[in-house]
């Protein structure tokens, strides 16, 4: 029981930067967050994938796509511009290096309307950043962890005293069915009764 939760726990994380949840702003991989930029357009997503091929960002420019990052690199960050999301592996630049890209999540209740914006383009860099900014993110920012550790650790032990009690009840229940009653229906009744008798048949053949 105790794996079966694990995959739960770990998947619950994956959009989780210093205790708040961020999932709410993923969009479907067909309609993600669309900018238009000088010579580019951008596509780019939060904890899921623009396309099939795992990119999480990309710029389109005369009809050639390029990548910007995979989700599968995604790394949480904390810098002077707030909280985000970091993208690497993307594909190669004129100077070599490969695109990367990051996108910042901003709280700000003085808009009625969510702010999708390039913050910054470094060409020479290979890198790009993404800023969402608006109420969408003031909302997710109150939604904490659904579970803390020592509400998981509680269902843990909660779960392994339920199984344990089902089989302790279903022994119990079949030793009544065959005819059993007080306490030679325990599960240890009948090995300490077995070597009881055992010792007493010994001590008998001594005699």
């Amino acid at each position: 029981m105790i794996f079966l939760l694990l995959p739960l726990l770990v998947f619950s994380q994956e959009c989780v930067l210093r205790d708040i949840n961020y999932s709410k702003l993923t969009k479907p991989k067909n309609d993600p967050y669309l900018l238009s930029y000088p010579l580019y357009t951008f596509n780019f997503n939060i904890c899921g994938p623009v396309d099939d091929d795992g990119n999480v960002a990309i710029a389109i420019a005369e009809d050639v796509t390029y990548s910007l990052g995979k989700y599968s690199t995604q790394e949480p960050f904390t810098d002077n511009n707030g909280n985000g999301f970091k993208y690497t592996g993307g594909s190669r630049s004129r100077s070599g290096d490969l695109w990367s890209s990051s996108i910042y999540i901003k709280c700000d209740n003085t808009v009625t309307k969510d702010i999708i914006q390039v913050s910054t383009a470094d060409f020479d860099k290979a890198s790009v950043s993404f800023e969402i900014r608006g109420p969408s993110a003031c909302i997710v920012e109150e939604t904490k962890k659904s579970l803390s550790p020592v509400a998981i650790i509680f269902i843990i032990i909660a779960v392994i005293v339920c199984v344990i009690l089902i089989i302790f009840g279903s022994w119990c229940l079949v030793n009544f069915i065959l005819g059993k009653r007080g306490v030679a229906v325990l599960p240890l009744y009948s090995i300490f009764h077995k070597q009881q008798d055992k010792f007493s048949s010994e001590k008998a053949n001594l005699i």
